[in-house]
């Protein structure tokens, strides 16, 4: 199938993530970006991915991140609702996204990247 023009797939939606963290949130620098789209995949089964890219001077805050999700979710988001892969552009390296900070695990920068992905029940 096609993509739309805006680049999502058929019957995919917009959202804008935001990056949270749990004590200071971050900002993602002058160019710096947050992109998302989700699709209703039957009923309340969301699919849904985010992509942040780090510009200049970006401020990491402190804590460890949460991303907002598209809708509500019916269990608590703490569990874990989807995957990740965050990429050093300095380094250059990639890891698996878990339980990541400020500062852990690297430090952040212009350039740097994190792309989400996942699937959870959402609320009505």
């Amino acid at each position: 199938m096609p993509l739309q023009p805006n680049g999502l797939g058929p019957g995919e939606q917009v959202y804008t993530p935001v990056l949270t963290a749990t004590t200071t949130s971050p900002t993602l620098g002058t160019g710096g970006t947050a992109v998302g789209g989700w699709q209703s995949i039957t009923g309340s089964l969301i699919w849904w991915w985010a992509a942040f890219t780090l510009g200049e001077s970006p401020d990491p805050g402190e804590g460890y991140y949460q991303v907002s999700l598209p809708r509500d979710p019916v269990s608590d988001p703490g569990r874990g609702v989807g995957d990740g892969v965050i990429q050093d552009i300095s380094a250059p390296a990639a890891f698996m996204a878990a339980l990541v900070s400020h500062e852990a695990p690297f430090t952040w920068a212009e350039g740097d990247v994190v792309n989400l992905t996942g699937t959870y029940q959402a609320l009505g």
